[in-house]
């Protein structure tokens, strides 16, 4: 039997303005943008089943270079590592 994951459009990842917005402005916009380019220069994966998937993508058709946004389910785990390093 195949294992179907979630499948997700590119609405559905996050930016750090829509990041800002969902923690209700308890972290600025320069302190998410930070752990945004962090965490994805250090290759944070989060698992969907059987795969591993990029915490942080950086999407090829953007024409800025730090445009990055964050997976859907990986909300969670990137409000912890804020409040890690809030710390």
């Amino acid at each position: 039997m195949v294992d179907t994951t979630q499948k997700f459009t590119k609405d559905d990842f996050m930016t750090a303005r829509d990041l800002v917005k969902k923690f209700d402005k308890k972290y600025d916009l320069e302190t998410i943008q930070s752990t945004m380019a962090s965490e994805f220069r250090r290759g944070t994966k989060i698992i969907q089943g059987p795969y591993k998937r990029d915490l942080i993508i950086n999407p090829k058709n953007s024409h800025r270079a730090n445009f990055y946004k964050l997976h859907p389910l990986g909300l969670e785990m990137f409000r912890e590592i804020l409040e890690q390093r809030g710390k």
